[in-house]
């Protein structure tokens, strides 16, 4: 499953949200932004409070150049979850050179037993 994670005047889109995948199924994380003025972006998953990855904390990021349209895009290596539940994660991006936050928000992923 891909869940995609979009950045645009600072809203913030994830889809689906909430996503609900059966156990065992591989999930990446592509992200976009077409107004982020950062040359390097740092986009973050971060799962603090439990994860269905086999950590209670579990932490993913990648980092995206300005591509000549301005746009920002890069995915997450695919991550298969394995423990059922409902989780609460934080997706996060932040000026890579500057480390500061240019925002961040709070979907879901459900994984089915």
């Amino acid at each position: 499953m891909e869940i995609w994670v979009t950045l645009e005047r600072g809203k913030w889109i994830t889809s689906p949200d909430p996503a609900t995948v059966p156990r065992g199924t591989n999930i990446t994380w592509r992200f976009r932004s077409n107004s982020i003025a950062a040359n390097a972006v740092r986009w973050s998953v971060l799962f603090a409070s439990g994860s269905p990855f086999g950590s209670p904390e579990f932490q993913l990021s990648v980092t995206t150049e300005q591509e000549k349209d301005g746009q920002h895009t890069g995915a997450t290596d695919p991550q298969p979850a394995s423990d059922p539940g409902d989780y609460k994660y934080s997706v996060r991006a932040e000026d890579a050179k500057e480390k500061k936050e240019i925002g961040q928000d709070d979907p879901r992923l459900i994984v089915l037993g």
